[in-house]
């Protein structure tokens, strides 16, 4: 497994423990009732924050303990894996927004849409980086 297929399965792993934490959280929030902004609106930023901090240390060991530094170059097949993936997520980041217009007008709660856009990001993430693993193993 080379340097970037390491990348991005440390990227999704990090990106489901992230999530599932600031979820876990807004579950508890909105089983308390306590859906105004100000309320989770510190959980939501520590979420990112946290999520940023773990993405930059995550590179960081994955290029310590890479082994086969000198053996991966960065090829045309690696720009059109990273072309194929990020167009399907974009897709699938695109429905995801369209639904949540559709949300807004409807009239829905901050809350509710604030973690409805922080979901469709990190099923975009999951969806991208998930793909490119499908790729480098498909041998795209």
């Amino acid at each position: 497994m080379g340097f970037n297929e390491k990348l991005y399965w440390s990227i999704i792993i990090l990106t489901i423990i992230v999530a599932a934490w600031y979820a876990d959280a807004a579950i508890a929030f909105a089983a308390n009732s306590t859906t105004a902004i100000e309320d989770f609106s510190a959980y939501l930023w520590w979420a990112m924050g946290i999520y940023v901090v773990a993405i930059i240390v995550g590179t960081i060991l994955v290029a310590i303990f890479d082994k086969d530094k000198n053996k991966e170059t960065y090829d045309e097949r690696d720009n059109i894996i990273d072309m194929r993936s990020e167009r399907i997520a974009s897709y699938a980041q695109g429905f995801g927004l369209f639904g949540i217009l559709v949300m807004v007008m409807m009239d829905y709660s901050a809350f509710a849409l604030a973690n409805s856009i922080l979901g469709v990001m990190v099923f975009s993430t999951l969806v991208g980086f998930g793909l490119r693993l499908f790729h480098y193993r498909r041998r795209a």
